[in-house]
């Protein structure tokens, strides 16, 4: 997944168009919402969606979502609270 743009951003940036910086040490509230469908073949898929701090997978992270077919998209909408420091990416 690729992004190019924050909203209400203050110490928060893009780099890169898939990583984002954080200038500011603190307690954040990481949110995404994203649409899956299946674009080809018709078997359900199962997808499973993490974050990565500094470069690697952050414990606990993975989450999963079926989708079960090409007519019925389906929604992943997840929060994560972490700690960052100054510098620190995800």
């Amino acid at each position: 997944m690729g992004y190019n743009t924050t909203e209400a951003s203050n110490g928060v940036s893009v780099s890169g168009g898939n990583t984002i910086v954080i200038a500011n040490p603190g307690i954040y509230n990481l949110q995404f919402s994203m649409q899956l469908k299946l674009t080809t073949g018709s078997a359900a898929e199962l997808v499973r969606i993490w974050y990565r701090k500094n470069g690697i997978d952050a414990p606990r992270s993975s989450t999963e979502v079926t989708i079960r077919t090409a007519a019925e998209p389906e929604v992943a909408a997840w929060n994560f609270v972490d700690t960052f420091s100054a510098g620190d990416t995800f």
